[in-house]
C-alpha cells in the first residue's frame, strides 16, 4: 500500500477505534422505552432515499435484498468470530481485543506499520431490544460519531451476505490520534448489533482504503444461522461501493 514518504506518526502505534455498539444499544433502549421520536436531522451528508409507502406491504422479492458486489475477496487468513467469518488482507495478522472493551469480538491488523499506525479491523457486538430496526439505529449513529468524526460521510447502505448495513466513513480523531474510520453497522430482528470498523492511517490514500475494505466485505459470511435482514422503512436496492476521490 502506497503511503506518504514523510509519515506523521514516527512511532509504531496500535490503536483500536472505540466500539460504537454499546452507545447505540443504549440509545435504542431509551427510544423504545418511550422517548419521543425526534425530528432533528443528523448533521451528516446523507443520500436521498425513496419515500416509504404508507400502506403497501413489501413483497417477497422486495424483502430479498441483493448482495452488494464488492469485487474480489481478500486472500489473507480467515477470521472466525461469533456468528461470522471473513478473510483479512494478505499479510495481516490476528490481533487481541482490548480487555477494557468487552464488546469487541475480534481484531485483525497489519503485521507491521511503516508509518507508525497499524491499520486494523475490529468487529464488535451489542444487544438492543428485540424489534429494533435499522432505521432507528441509523437515527442514532451520526450523533454518536459526531465528536470523533466531525465531518461524517454517510454512504449508501450496502447488503452484506444478505444483511443490509449502514455505511459511514470520515477523518477521525481520538485524543491526539488521527486516523481514517470506515464503519458498517447491522442489526437483526432479535436486536443483535454488529459493528465492523476499519481504522486506517491518515497517510493511506482513498483508493487503497476502498480496495482493502471492499476485499474484506467481499469475503464476509454470516456463519450458522444467517441473520435476517432487518425491517426498514425503505427497500433500497444494493449499491456497489464507489471509490472516493483522494
Amino acid at each position: 500500500m502506497k503511503r506518504s514518504e514523510h509519515p506523521s506518526h514516527p512511532t509504531r502505534a496500535r490503536f483500536l477505534a472505540p466500539a460504537l455498539a454499546p452507545a447505540l444499544a443504549a440509545v435504542l433502549g431509551l427510544s423504545l422505552l418511550g422517548a419521543c421520536g425526534g425530528d432533528d436531522e443528523p448533521d451528516a451528508k446523507k443520500s436521498a432515499s425513496p419515500s416509504p409507502s404508507a400502506t403497501a406491504e413489501p413483497s417477497a422479492s422486495e424483502t430479498a435484498l441483493r448482495d452488494t458486489d464488492f469485487g474480489r475477496p481478500a486472500t489473507g487468513k480467515t477470521v472466525k468470530g461469533k456468528g461470522y467469518t471473513y478473510r483479512m488482507p494478505k499479510g495481516w495478522v490476528k490481533g487481541t481485543p482490548l480487555a477494557t472493551d468487552p464488546s469487541i469480538d475480534s481484531v485483525a491488523e497489519e503485521a507491521d506499520a511503516d508509518d507508525g499506525f497499524l491499520d486494523n479491523i475490529t468487529v464488535a457486538h451489542q444487544k438492543a431490544p428485540a424489534g429494533s430496526t435499522l432505521d432507528e439505529l441509523e437515527a442514532s449513529v451520526a450523533s454518536q460519531l459526531a465528536k470523533t468524526v466531525p465531518d461524517l460521510d454517510v454512504q449508501p447502505r450496502v447488503v452484506l451476505d444478505g444483511v443490509e448495513a449502514l455505511h459511514y466513513r470520515g477523518a477521525a480523531k481520538v485524543d491526539s490520534v488521527r486516523y481514517f474510520l470506515e464503519e458498517l453497522v447491522t442489526i437483526d430482528d432479535k436486536g443483535a448489533i454488529t459493528v465492523i470498523t476499519f481504522s486506517f492511517s491518515p497517510e493511506l490514500g482513498a483508493t487503497s482504503r476502498t480496495k482493502l475494505v471492499d476485499s474484506v466485505l467481499a469475503s464476509w459470511s454470516w456463519r450458522a444461522t444467517k441473520a435476517k435482514a432487518p425491517k426498514s422503512s425503505s427497500s433500497p436496492s444494493a449499491k456497489e461501493s464507489t471509490t472516493p476521490s483522494s
